[in-house]
């Protein structure tokens, strides 16, 4: 079972984009997809009753001066 999450962040510069699970970082890799727009997707291959309640927090900042954008999600997984 797969997962896929995407968030994109608009701003001047682009953003820079990360995911965070529970706290710990997972992916700082990202794409700007058109001038000021930025895309990281996360992928999570294999499902598993870990991920449950697990949170993904992806965050996006574009300068120092400002507190970065996020948003989370908590997953809930159900499985046979």
């Amino acid at each position: 079972d797969n997962a896929f999450i995407v968030l994109k962040f608009s701003g001047w510069p682009a953003s820079s984009v990360n995911w965070w699970q529970d706290g710990q970082l997972l992916d700082k890799t990202y794409e700007e997809i058109i001038p000021g727009k930025s895309r990281n997707t996360m992928k999570v291959e294999q499902l598993q009753r870990q991920h449950r309640h697990s949170e993904f927090t992806c965050s996006g900042n574009n300068n120092n001066r400002s507190q970065a954008l996020s948003k989370s999600v908590i997953l809930d997984l159900y499985r046979k």
